[in-house]
């Protein structure tokens, strides 16, 4: 250790938070001092790009050569020690991003119709509640097919309860049929939807489905139309289909899968909509060895919740990430690829028997 490092190193360092703090960066200089912490002693140091976010600070990390992004992401403890805030990291190409959360989304949130915005316009549907404790929607209109990620008791079926709720509250009546192969998961909603509890049941659903997608594009076709929202404009109204399958990997069937892929290269302009969950979206049917074409390339909405590793993120999101395990926290893909962390609302379905 050099005379510089015992006798000025320390004060420099003091002086330099005392300006940070008056500045409010803070968590900047904290950040830079943990990322030259863990490079103590080498010659090349991560290079570190800073910018400010309404939600607290983001940083674009750039390894040096010979390390990988595992060699910042494992001293996530240190981070969130410095900084006092909750920390996540995303691994982007060569960047890994990290981002400090200055004001923590709340852990609970009840679910609450009224928050939604439902209307005879068009079909949304919760995400969850943000940094500023807003709900945040998105439309069946513009999304058309959504998978949903995430182990089991974290939040995955409960959001499917409410996306199920809300739908049988929607001026515009859509059919909603479920597949849930695990049986116990809607079966109080039996009497209100469609539902399918066996492969066989499976199958048969969706390629009734499929059989009524096709008849539609037919009358499209006939009647020189491009979607259905320009048929029922000129002709008759056509009802909306959505499909929900939980606990997709279950539904080990080539025929069901062939449906499915079908359904999601054909159907958006029919009004037909598939919502597909899965406990491990790293089964085979949506890695690179399906057989029947990338089922996810036209699932355009993504919603993962607290995966048990980055590559389950990564096949929800295309994307690393380091999530949090707790219930309900999830990271939505918008169609622009960013990331919005939300907190999905909490459905106590007995409050609405």
């Amino acid at each position: 250790m050099t005379e510089y490092d015992k006798l000025i190193k320390p004060y420099a360092r003091k002086l330099e938070n005392f300006i940070a703090k008056k500045m409010g960066k803070e968590i900047p200089v904290a950040v830079r001092h943990t990322v030259n912490a863990i490079w103590e002693g080498k010659e090349i140091r991560p290079k570190v790009y800073q910018e400010k976010k309404q939600w607290g600070w983001e940083f674009k990390i750039y390894v040096s050569p010979g390390y990988g992004h595992n060699d910042v992401i494992k001293h996530i403890d240190k981070f969130e020690s410095i900084t006092g805030c909750e920390c996540t990291f995303i691994s982007l190409g060569k960047a890994l991003i990290l981002r400090v959360i200055e004001t923590p989304i709340g852990k609970k949130y009840p679910y609450n119709i009224d928050d939604i915005g439902i209307n005879d316009k068009e079909i949304l549907l919760p995400i969850g509640y943000d940094v500023h404790n807003k709900l945040q929607t998105f439309s069946l209109d513009y999304t058309y097919h959504v998978l949903v990620g995430g182990p089991t008791r974290t939040g995955k079926t409960n959001t499917l309860k409410g996306w199920i709720h809300t739908l049988l509250q929607s001026p515009l009546d859509p059919k909603v049929i479920a597949c849930d192969c695990k049986k116990c998961g809607f079966s109080y909603l039996k009497r209100k939807i469609d539902l399918f509890t066996t492969v066989p049941e499976v199958e048969m659903a969706l390629e009734e489905v499929e059989q009524e997608m096709r008849r539609r594009m037919d009358l499209f076709y006939e009647a020189e139309c491009e979607t259905y929202k320009e048929y029922q404009e000129h002709y008759h109204p056509i009802r909306r289909i959505v499909v929900i399958i939980d606990e997709l990997g279950e539904i080990k069937s080539k025929k069901a899968i062939a449906h499915i892929d079908a359904l999601l290269r054909l159907s958006a302009a029919t009004g037909i909509h598939l919502i597909l969950a899965s406990q491990r979206p790293s089964s085979s049917f949506l890695g690179k060895e399906a057989k029947v074409g990338d089922l996810k390339s036209n699932l355009i909405g993504r919603l993962a919740f607290s995966c048990s590793s980055k590559v389950d993120t990564n096949m929800v999101l295309d994307q690393y990430v380091t999530m949090k395990k707790i219930p309900g926290r999830a990271l939505w893909r918008t169609t622009d690829d960013a990331l919005l962390e939300v907190q999905a609302p909490l459905f106590e379905r007995r409050k609405y028997e």
